[in-house]
Parts: C-alpha cells; sequence; structure tokens
C-alpha cells in the first residue's frame, strides 16, 4: 500500500479524516490486543501521543499520522467510503441549426438536445399559437413533472383541479404533469416559452391526452 499517498487522499480528497485514522488505529489496537507501549514500538509515535490521540485530547499531525500508516494498515478500519456515482457521459450542445422544430395545432416547438435519445429531461422553447382554452378532455396529460419559464408575452396555464392562473415574462411555474393541463396565450400575441419536462423524450408534451 502507497501510505503517504493513501493519506493525503484521505485526509485532503474529504473521503477519511484524521479522526477517522485515530479511531481506525484504537479499534485496530483493541482488536489485537495491543497496549499503546506495542504500537509505539511498532510506529515511533510515544505513548503519551497516542494516548491523547485516542482520548480526543490533541489534533495529530500530518507528519505523525504518515508514521502511523507506514507501520499499521489500516485499511479494513477504516469507514467505508461511498461509492462515486456512475457518470452516464450525456451531453448536448444545441445551436441554431441544431434545433428541430415540430408544430402542433398549439404550439410551435423549438426541440432542444434532440440528438440524445435516452435523457431524463425534455427540453424545448414553444410559442403557444393555442390562443382558446379547449375542452377538458382535449388537455394534455404525460408522465413526469413540468417546468414552464415565460420568455415573452402572456399565458395562462390551466391544471385539472385548479383554477387556472396567469404566468407573465419572467414568471413560472412547475407542476406533475400527470394531471390534466393546457398552456394558452392570452391577447393577440402568441407567447414565448421554456418548457422542461421530464417525460420521455418521445413523448409530445402539447399534444391532448390519448386515454
Amino acid at each position: 500500500m502507497n501510505t503517504a499517498r493513501s493519506l493525503t487522499a484521505d485526509i485532503h480528497g474529504g473521503d477519511t479524516g484524521p479522526r477517522d485514522i485515530v479511531r481506525a488505529l484504537s479499534e485496530y489496537r483493541l482488536r489485537r490486543r495491543m497496549t499503546l507501549q506495542d504500537v509505539a514500538n511498532l510506529t515511533g509515535v510515544s505513548v503519551g501521543t497516542l494516548s491523547k490521540l485516542e482520548n480526543d485530547k490533541a489534533t495529530p499531525s500530518f507528519g505523525t499520522l504518515t508514521r502511523i500508516m507506514r507501520h499499521i494498515d489500516l485499511s479494513a478500519d477504516l469507514p467505508l467510503r461511498p461509492a462515486a456515482p456512475a457518470a452516464s457521459a450525456r451531453k448536448a450542445v444545441t445551436r441554431e441549426e441544431n434545433v428541430i422544430t415540430a408544430t402542433t395545432d398549439r404550439a410551435i416547438m423549438s426541440i432542444h438536445a434532440a440528438e440524445l435519445m435516452s435523457k431524463q429531461m425534455f427540453p424545448m422553447v414553444a410559442q403557444i399559437t393555442l390562443h382558446e382554452t379547449p375542452p377538458v378532455e382535449e388537455w394534455t396529460r404525460h408522465a413526469g413533472d413540468e417546468f414552464v419559464y415565460v420568455l415573452s408575452g402572456e399565458v395562462e396555464v390551466h391544471v385539472e383541479p385548479y383554477r387556472p392562473f396567469v404566468l407573465r415574462s419572467g414568471q413560472s411555474a412547475y407542476y406533475d404533469s400527470g394531471m390534466r393541463h393546457v398552456i394558452v396565450s392570452r391577447g393577440s400575441e402568441d407567447a414565448v416559452v421554456l418548457s422542461v419536462s421530464t417525460s420521455p423524450a418521445s413523448a409530445d408534451i402539447t399534444a391532448p391526452d390519448p386515454r
């Protein structure tokens, strides 16, 4: 074991601190029925220093910890480090020429990150061309959550079973998109919104609920 490199990573990497190492040393010593003098003989650290460390009356220096771990393998006694989350390697950069546009009777959608076939979010900028509220059975419903931020104009958001509410430029809403919902532009101009949904990428989040 490269103790110097391992110890530097433990102390400065944030996974294992000096007190963890001292506790591991104490458990190691007691399990093997060693005295403080036995450890002192192995490591060259004085009995008095070891006693203060075990009783939390002193803070171990880097040099002291290095001397201890150079002679005693504490790897089995140190707390387990949590496994690092696996990276998905997802990355997408969307420029003007990469935007995919889809048009429905409700919106003109500029779909971003379209090249990612498997992703956790479905981002798009939508020009809301719908100006009249359709019957509730024609509202949208899909799995996941949805975040809507108004970039320009004004919209009226309908989410069943709540009362409709108005959002203006700079305002947003977050809701469970499993509830029936629809977004309508108010006034004569089409509003533009940023929409981020956690539906599967294949879902058309502006389409009427097929059920």
